[in-house]
């Protein structure tokens, strides 16, 4: 199985200030510490533009979220609307979908 968290890169840039990410990282850990997924099969998808996408991948290559999840770097997707989520999830054949929006198709 695998699973997609979606649309948690906006919160975390915008609102990094409220938000713990070290909780953030322990979310993953955990998921993957409990054997409940392979850091490889957790997938993260953004809709951003390609500027925020750029500041997305610093402020996570930043806190050290790829070394300290063990999520690969290569597991990071973007789209540039809401409803290429699907698509991309089918390519990966995921099996878990975890979004902020009940929009997503």
């Amino acid at each position: 199985s695998a699973l997609v968290w979606s649309s948690f890169f906006p919160f975390l840039l915008y609102f990094s200030s409220f938000v713990n990410f070290e909780q953030v990282i322990e979310v993953f850990r955990d998921l993957i510490e409990e054997g409940i997924f392979k850091a490889q099969d957790i997938h993260l998808v953004s809709k951003c533009g390609s500027n925020f996408r750029q500041k997305t991948l610093q402020f996570l290559h930043a806190r050290n979220f790829f070394s300290e999840t063990g999520i690969p770097p290569e597991n990071i997707h973007f789209c540039d609307e809401r409803a290429e989520k699907a698509g991309i999830c089918a390519d990966l054949n995921i099996t878990y979908f975890v979004d902020d929006s009940l929009t997503v198709p």
